[in-house]
């Protein structure tokens, strides 16, 4: 399953701590976007697609970043194969775009639409009282898809007959773990009118099996196993026995394997469809050295209502495809926009004209556009930068299982080819119900109305109201939205959807299979358009044909145990969230559940963690760790319940492994301190989970934050040690060479007083520093050379004063004379130095 978590192993970064969570009862289960989440929380946030940065001209080189499984040598790989899309949800009505390169052609439209995949729509019949049929059946669910072929063609009714062994619109059962889940309406006509919940024994489920032995098709409770007692856990599923001949018994075929077989029946159909070039010539392929496996080889795409983008089903319709190539999954209403905005090709000429639909957008939009124009060149404003008009439009798509309701914005017109015209959509809201139809599409309306005022208030009024799917439910739907719009229409409001602003619009039933091929097309780079950025060479760069801005049809929570409570559920994706989103990173610490099950009802739980830290406490982390537990929940549809997505997990235990690496329900299980769990979410509702911690146990944390606490400090010491050494010796070392030097003037002061060396200081630093390491050497030298030794400068005796006779000045002129004559006679005898 997509839930599958990651082993305990190393890594993991970011999100929010538990201890810094919010107050409430799922105090704890309060997250943040993790520093790597894309911007964009909601639908009127940062675009969830940016423009491709690097795309070459080649079309195998452009491919779609929102599938997640789909990868360049994949897209290689394709490249001489038609994309085949599928209706699934609706009638399986087929179509499919052709192989080749990306081109930019503006004039043709190459996607083909084929029908349905087999009369009986989405329902598969398999022939009755049919030896080959029920051998070749037997051989495929049991060697393998080697044996596919045989089925499509000896065991697949390519007619509506009572004959056959019904399995109704197996897509429906796509991940469903019991029947008790399942709506009422799934176990009513015309769906699985005979249900079996399996009992609790092995022998009541044998019983229970012999009571349904004449029974065409059994809807019941199994396994992955094929056991036929459920064990009540995320291994449980939904299986359908079918009876093919009366003296065989049931074969168990699961809803994913009846679902592959109606995809490669389509796989076949486009196979054996001829020529790829898009024209009206049909023919069929004979070639008896052909492989039987390569009709099963074209990518399948296949469109998913709201309603159905739950985990559980994206997951088994992943695992339904036989082709090597990923399966590409996209919205229903997106492809159903995508099939409804294509121009209508005019046999006559081979031109192309534009539908009801288009026209009316193009006109509209052109009137608007023009009317701000004027109102900007009034108010004396530049005309170039005033807002473009961006229309929106509503699409109301409904099946015999569901209700879609969803509102779009489109944008760059003229950026693609002739499969796009639009290069952006951008998904406001959607709103779905399962298996209620039409009777909840006035209340649908009224919420997304409510959605698009709160989530895009900038946003302008839909202008069209697009219909799709089966003829007669566009009928339907039709009769409900006259009845909403003219209820809107008399309680005008601003930006009102009234019969005045939304106009009505009808597509055929191949619609949404037309649309799903050139999504198909796009996601494999075979419809590419030219950016407004341009390169270093001054040339546009490639992107893709169509950008799709989605939004969640579905919401995702977590809920916690701390001590046998789960608590409400703490939402993480909400609905209308901008998607792919994540991941979202969920920091989980022992010492915050110790905290949290000691005070539930704690105001600051941050503080009350720190209590909780230490080895003291030890044995309330270790306990809190080993009864905490944690489970994901999605719900479908706004008003519906929260599923459980896989089993609970215990992300803060880890199960000790014997020498073999072999773990047994008797091992220990270990509590660990701290761990985090990353979720994330795809557009069609796949969750993706990611359990990361270090492995540490709560005694090993603890010793490893004392030791990281003591080497913190060591650290600190020797740092401080070491480079306050380095300070002390420099001047130490300075003071030494001060001091010496000193010393050394001193010396030839006294021993000779009238040298060079005895003022000279640069010369007694450098026969200090010339000596350094062996002074005692220098003193010596000195010693002998001026037979006296080197004394410290507070050593030498103190030089004797010399007392200034006091000049007698005469003030007489005898006397002056005489004194006139005496400096002279002393200059004399002054030494020449």
């Amino acid at each position: 399953m997509s839930l599958a978590t990651g082993g305990i192993g190393a890594g993991g970064g970011g999100g929010m701590a538990m201890s810094s969570m919010a107050h409430g009862p799922n105090a704890m289960a309060q997250t943040h976007a993790h520093t790597q989440i894309p911007s964009g929380g909601h639908a009127t946030a940062g675009p969830g697609v940016g423009v491709p940065t690097n795309l070459a001209a080649l079309g195998a080189d452009l491919i779609d970043k929102q599938q997640s499984g789909l990868t360049k040598a994949q897209v290689r790989n394709a490249t001489d194969k038609p994309i085949v899309a599928v209706d699934l949800y609706g009638v399986s009505e087929v179509a499919f775009y052709p192989p080749g390169e990306a081109d930019n052609d503006q004039t043709t439209i190459k996607v083909k639409a084929m029908g349905k995949a087999v009369a009986s729509g989405s329902d598969l019949m398999l022939k009755q009282n049919d030896a080959a049929a029920y051998k070749a059946v037997r051989n495929w669910l049991s060697k393998g898809n080697d044996h596919l072929p045989a089925v499509l063609q000896t065991a697949v009714l390519e007619a509506v007959s009572e004959d056959g062994a019904k399995v109704p619109r197996p897509h429906v059962l796509l991940g469903a773990r019991r029947c008790s889940n399942l709506p009422k309406a799934f176990k009513e006509e015309p769906y699985y009118p005979c249900v079996d919940d399996t009992p609790a024994d092995g022998t009541s489920a044998v019983i229970a099996e012999q009571a349904h032995a004449n029974e065409t098709v059994v809807l019941r409770d199994g396994t992955l196993d094929g056991s036929l007692v459920t064990k009540q856990n995320d291994f449980d599923r939904v299986v359908v026995d079918v009876k093919l001949l009366p003296t065989k018994k049931h074969m168990t075929v699961f809803p994913e394997e009846a679902v592959q077989i109606l995809l490669a029946k389509a796989q076949s159909m486009v196979h054996n469809y001829g020529p790829m070039d898009g024209s009206d010539v049909k023919e069929i392929k004979e070639d008896d050295d052909e492989d039987p496996l390569a009709c099963l080889e074209a990518p399948i795409a296949v469109a998913i209502p709201g309603w159905a983008c739950q985990d559980a089903s994206m997951e088994a319709l992943t695992n339904a495809t036989s082709s090597s190539n990923a399966i590409l999954l996209f919205q229903r209403p997106v492809a159903a926009l995508a099939g409804a905005l294509l121009p209508r090709p005019v046999k006559q000429t081979g031109n192309l004209e534009q539908t009801k639909l288009l026209a009316h957008i193009q006109n509209d939009s052109a009137k608007e556009n023009q009317s701000r124009a004027k109102e900007a060149l009034k108010n004396g404003e530049d005309e170039d930068a005033v807002d473009p008009y961006l229309p929106c439009v509503v699409l109301v798509g409904l099946t015999p299982d569901g209700l879609d309701l969803t509102c779009v914005q489109l944008s760059s017109f003229g950026k693609g080819n002739a499969h796009c015209l639009f290069g952006d959509y951008k998904v406001i809201s959607n709103v779905s119900y399962q298996g209620e139809g039409v009777n909840q599409l006035s209340k649908g309306m009224d919420i997304l109305r409510a959605n698009v005022d709160r989530l895009a208030p900038e946003s302008e009024t839909p202008i069209a109201c697009i219909t799709y799917g089966q003829i007669k439910d566009q009928i339907a739907c039709k009769g409900a939205l006259d009845k909403a719009l003219a209820q809107y229409s008399k309680n005008p409001q601003p930006d009102c959807w009234g019969k005045e602003t939304l106009q009505l619009f009808s597509t055929k039933e191949e619609c949404v299979a037309m649309g799903t091929a050139v999504l198909g097309a796009v996601s494999h780079g075979r419809i590419k358009a030219l950016s407004d950025i341009q390169t270093a060479s001054k040339k546009k760069r490639a992107r893709l044909g169509l950008l799709v801005q989605n939004v969640a049809p579905s919401a995702v929570a977590i809920s916690c145990c701390y001590n046998k409570k789960w608590t409400p559920p703490k939402v993480i994706f909400d609905f209308d969230r901008r998607v792919p989103a994540g991941p979202f990173a969920i920091d989980l610490n022992a010492a915050d559940c110790a905290a949290y099950r000691a005070n539930p009802e704690l105001d600051n739980l941050e503080e009350a963690a720190l209590k909780f830290q230490g080895a003291s406490k030890i044995p309330d982390r270790e306990e809190a760790a080993l009864n905490f537990s944690l489970k994901v929940l999605q719900k479908q549809t706004r008003d519906g319940p929260w599923i459980t997505v896989g089993d609970s997990i215990s992300p803060l235990c880890m199960t000790s492994a014997d020498d073999d690496g072999k773990t047994d329900k008797e091992s220990t299980k270990i509590a660990c301190e701290s761990a985090i769990l990353e979720l994330s979410l795809t557009t069609t509702g796949l969750i993706t989970s990611i359990l990361t911690s270090d492995g540490k146990s709560v005694v090993q944390a603890t010793k490893s934050a004392r030791n990281s606490k003591i080497l913190y400090y060591v650290g600190i010491l020797f740092a401080t040690l070491f480079f306050g050494g380095f300070m002390f010796k420099s001047y130490w070392d300075e003071h030494v060479l001060q001091r010496d030097t000193e010393r050394v003037l001193q010396f030839y002061k006294h021993m000779a007083p009238n040298s060079y060396a005895a003022g000279d200081e640069r010369n007694a630093r450098y026969l200090v520093w010339k000596y350094r390491g062996k002074k005692d050497r220098l003193w010596r030298r000195l010693e002998v050379k001026y037979n006296h030794p080197v004394l410290n400068p507070w050593e030498w005796p103190d030089e004797p004063e010399n007392e200034e006779e006091e000049d007698e000045i005469d003030l007489d002129n005898d006397k002056s004379e005489k004194t006139d004559e005496e400096p002279k006679d002393e200059t004399q005898d002054e030494p020449d130095l």
